[in-house]
């Protein structure tokens, strides 16, 4: 039983974990170099940043996945323009206090280039293992949900989903369905319901 639950999820995982790496490495980037080189760069940054923010997050993804076309490859990329923003300003808060320190100026006075001082004294002080580091995406946990729907339209309709058997029929007690879908107790991934 166990396996049929891990081999249900393996989809799922792989589009989550790449749409997360690939908004933190979009989203933090954009943010740090935004809070590094200040200026006309950082408010183009957030101001593009701004524009995503004022798209509905459905609207944005379903967009997205238009464009792409539907697959798990673009369902990940969908949701991880839709949280970048997210994490570049999660990110660009810390690093704006990490650019004023003794350490960066130091490094700054004596001539290292910006590659170093971002990747020798930026990165490393950053502090990413920090307890509250993920509190935004998990206070945007409702929109979660409804992006999991996005994840399962780039999908094609016989590979195996959690709840679905290997042909893709839903797999839940006849109650349920009579009742008109699937109850929050028979339903092995309550994160999809909307």
């Amino acid at each position: 039983m166990l396996s049929r639950i891990v081999y249900g999820y393996r989809a799922s995982l792989l589009t989550c974990v790449t749409a997360v790496l690939l908004a933190l490495v979009l989203g933090g980037t954009l943010g740090m170099l935004a809070a590094y080189y200040r200026g006309w760069f950082e408010r183009i940054v957030m101001r593009l940043m701004d524009i995503l923010f004022a798209f509905p997050i459905m609207l944005l993804a379903i967009g997205v996945i238009a464009i792409l076309g539907p697959s798990a490859r673009s369902a990940a990329l969908a949701i991880a323009i839709v949280y970048a923003p997210i994490f570049a300003r999660l990110l660009r808060g810390p690093a704006l206090v990490i650019c004023e320190s003794e350490y960066v100026n130091g490094a700054k006075a004596i001539g290292a280039s910006d590659f170093r001082i971002i990747f020798l004294h930026l990165l490393p002080n950053f502090g990413l293992g920090r307890a509250g580091a993920n509190e935004p995406v998990a206070q945007r946990r409702h929109s979660g949900g409804s992006l999991a729907v996005v994840h399962g339209a780039g999908l094609a309709t016989t590979d195996p989903l959690a709840g679905t058997d290997a042909v893709g029929r839903p797999q839940f007690p006849a109650a349920c369905a009579t009742a008109g879908g699937v109850c929050r107790l028979c339903d092995p991934v309550p994160v999809v319901w909307l």
